[in-house]
């Protein structure tokens, strides 16, 4: 596995909004709770049962009430918590509620420099305090396995008002994915409208589109088989001396590693891919910046820096890409291709 170097954890910020899950097929459903017994989710089956057949809201509580009676309130009190689960103090989509919970646990990941300063204005670097809360990123990675596998109910959606975002970071937090790639789009608050990238913005009755949307039911299929072999941040950091967040920079320009499709698709870009927060630049191109607004621009800054230094939460976005390139090949060509996977 080639050499990489990571970045320091630099950025800290805000919050997104939640909401409810989607229903889905007893299948699909079955599919899900197999692979949260497969992984470290499997432990918090007790909790997965008082989740189940709740909202957002709901579940932000549930969730900050075990977090409290776990670790008691050294990290805020149970209205604190709820509140950083749950921002806006409303669901709007159910799947945010995982960047909340990575969101929340920044507090855990931080260093934090000792430094003492002297009369005549100089500073000395006494020490570098060290991360303290292995146990709640512990539980809180689980807590994340449990949601992905509850069966899905149908989104709520609030009623389009107009509004504007608090900061570039609040903004940042509001990217949709692309439903027909993986890249990032800027949204408006509360826009209802199917999130689409410069490079797929079309209109759904073309045969292009038509012809993604028909594609996307392979990338989902690949996607899901991707679940079952791709290891996950929580394994990686409880099984090895690599931080997650250098593991998944790395296997975005290993060939042999677990998304070749990706590493081949990020050379062509040529792109620096030299730190995590290029890798993310590369993730997203093309992006039209000559045409943001100031606001805009600082939202999508923040966004490569702060996925830069978390890339770890990347996973479900590396699983999305490797699985629309395989689709895309399959397609072309009009066949499948088996999957090679040469990380273990």
């Amino acid at each position: 596995m080639p050499e990489y170097s990571g970045q320091p954890i630099i950025l800290w910020q805000k919050m997104k909004k939640l909401a409810s899950p989607r229903k889905s097929s007893l299948i699909e459903d079955q599919d899900r709770l197999d692979e949260l017994m497969r992984g470290p989710g499997a432990q918090e089956l007790e909790l997965r049962n008082r989740l189940l057949g709740k909202n957002t809201v709901q579940a932000a509580r549930i969730i900050a009430e075990e977090f409290v009676a776990r670790f008691g309130e050294c990290s805020g009190t149970l209205e604190y918590i709820v509140k950083k689960l749950l921002p806006l103090g409303r669901a709007a989509r159910w799947e945010d509620l995982d960047l909340q919970i990575n969101l929340f646990c920044k507090r855990f990941y931080a260093e934090w420099e000792i430094v003492t300063q002297y009369p005549d204005g100089s500073e000395k670097l006494l020490g570098i305090t060290q991360p303290y809360g292995e146990a709640q990123v512990e539980f809180m990675d689980r807590v994340r396995f449990v949601l992905y596998s509850l069966p899905r109910q149908r989104d709520y959606k609030p009623s389009e008002k107009k509004a504007s975002y608090r900061s570039d970071a609040e903004m940042a937090d509001n990217f949709a994915t692309c439903f027909l790639c993986w890249r990032s789009v800027l949204r408006k608050p509360f826009e209802k409208k199917t999130p689409l990238c410069a490079l797929h913005t079309m209109e759904s009755t073309l045969p292009e589109y038509r012809s993604r949307k028909e594609m996307r039911k392979k990338m989902l299929k690949i996607k899901d088989q991707l679940r079952k072999v791709v290891l996950t941040p929580a394994w990686v950091k409880e099984n090895t001396k690599i931080h997650p967040r250098d593991f998944f920079a790395t296997m975005c320009i290993s060939p042999e590693g677990f998304f070749p499709f990706l590493v081949e698709h990020l050379r062509n870009q040529n792109m620096p891919l030299t730190t995590p927060e290029e890798i993310m630049e590369a993730l997203e191109h093309p992006v039209d910046f000559k045409s943001l607004s100031e606001a805009e621009l600082a939202a999508w800054q923040f966004h490569f820096a702060d996925l830069g230094a978390y890339f770890e939460r990347n996973y479900d976005r590396l699983l999305t890409a490797e699985a629309w390139l395989q689709a895309e090949v399959e397609h072309k060509r009009g066949g499948k291709r088996e999957m090679k996977v040469g990380a273990k």
